[in-house]
């Protein structure tokens, strides 16, 4: 996300996104991210983010304070073919938001489909 934090924060801002979901951010969960978040995230907006064991395999969701609050971030679930980010958004209904990353590496779609169907 670093080279493109920028481009990020417009896209934001231009098209009023009320939620943005992201994978393979490259953030650490480390004091290293914060000019790459303040660069990334623009006023009344916040960010989620589930770093992994695999720095570029990080989530992130971008999503407005208001009208959008953070209601549970339920983490993250690493299954053999996927990992997937979880967390609930409160509007005037409750949204549970799924962030699915599938390594382009794992041809399986078989076994993905199964564990996607048991998740």
């Amino acid at each position: 996300m670093n080279n493109k934090a920028d481009l990020i924060n417009d896209f934001i801002i231009d098209h009023e996104t009320d939620v943005l979901a992201v994978c393979e951010t490259w953030l650490t969960g480390t004091c290293t991210d914060g000019p790459v978040i303040n660069a990334i995230v623009p006023p009344a907006y916040s960010l989620m983010h589930a770093p992994r064991a695999v720095v570029e395999a990080a989530f992130a969701v971008i999503h407005r304070q208001k009208g959008v609050p953070r209601v549970h971030e339920g983490g993250s679930q690493e299954m053999s073919t996927f990992e997937c980010f979880e967390c609930l958004l409160k509007s005037t209904k409750i949204v549970r938001l799924c962030v699915v990353y599938r390594p382009s590496s794992n041809t399986n779609f078989s076994l993905f489909f199964d564990e996607f169907e048991e998740y």
